[in-house]
């Protein structure tokens, strides 16, 4: 595979990007072009690597987020019993802003 010289430019967008999807499809065209070591290098030289762990905190959280408790319906209809709050994990920025 020849090298693909933008690979600086495709992290800065990952950095970036709000909309999930977009940030899906980035990763993964990112893997494919990860198989070349050149690719790879400039990978690692531009903190691609460093981003990638970031976003692995965004994912847990995405995750997290989209799951729902089977009876919850039912559960808000009859008031719930006790049911405990889950623990929110959000990913900041240098310049402390929320990264969604």
């Amino acid at each position: 595979m020849p090298p693909f010289h933008h690979v600086k430019r495709l992290v800065h967008f990952l950095e970036f990007e709000e909309n999930k999807f977009v940030r899906d499809h980035i990763v993964l065209f990112l893997e494919a072009l990860l198989l070349a070591p050149r690719n790879a290098k400039a990978f690692i030289d531009d903190s691609g690597i460093d981003l990638l762990v970031d976003l692995m905190a965004l994912v847990h959280w995405q995750k997290e987020s989209e799951v729902t408790a089977p009876l919850q319906s039912s559960m808000l209809l009859t008031g719930g019993g006790s049911v405990q709050p889950t623990a929110e994990w959000y990913l900041m920025d240098p310049c402390c802003k929320l990264l969604t």
